[in-house]
């Protein structure tokens, strides 16, 4: 049996620090100097401003990462079920988004439960609760679905339905 290849990316001026982030143990983000908005390396322009004029910035503080939170909230302001800011108050307290909410999300457990699937497990877990098929997870009635994978760029969104 023969080892896999793993490849690896050609390292520029523009990604090394991206590749390399975390080896001193900084975290290291990319500060646009028009506007001071910290973006997610690695990035040609600026996501706030769209400036050109952007460094690399080590950051500080601890935090908790789980897996892009705030694509939830971004996507739920989006697709108009609560206004442009108000998702932190839809979500306060989960009792919109359970089982028995006005808005059930992530029936499946979400992003901590299926891991890194670019939406596959979504788009599963909505033909899954469509089908009726969702036991003890299954969402009373159920015939939409919404499922968006991704923030900023790439994403997607698909709206499922059942015939009736």
């Amino acid at each position: 049996m023969s080892e896999t290849e793993r490849i690896v990316p050609q390292l520029t001026d523009q990604n090394e620090f991206y590749w390399k982030s975390g080896e001193d143990g900084k975290l290291r983000f990319q500060k646009c100097n028009d506007c001071a908005g910290l973006t997610y390396p690695p990035q040609q322009v600026c996501s706030h401003c769209r400036s050109l004029d952007l460094e690399v910035t080590a950051v500080s503080g601890k935090a908790r990462l789980i897996g892009f939170t705030f694509n939830c909230l971004s996507w739920i302001e989006a697709l108009g079920f609560c206004g442009i800011g108000e998702a932190k108050d839809f979500l306060d307290g989960g009792h919109n988004i359970a089982l028995d909410g006005i808005l059930p999300l992530n029936t499946h457990g979400g992003q901590l439960s299926h891991g890194r699937t670019h939406g596959m497990g979504l788009i599963h877990e909505a033909v899954t609760q469509l089908r009726g098929d969702g036991g003890e997870r299954q969402v009373n009635d159920a015939h939409v679905a919404v499922v968006s994978s991704g923030g900023l760029t790439p994403a997607g969104a698909m709206l499922l339905t059942v015939d009736s």
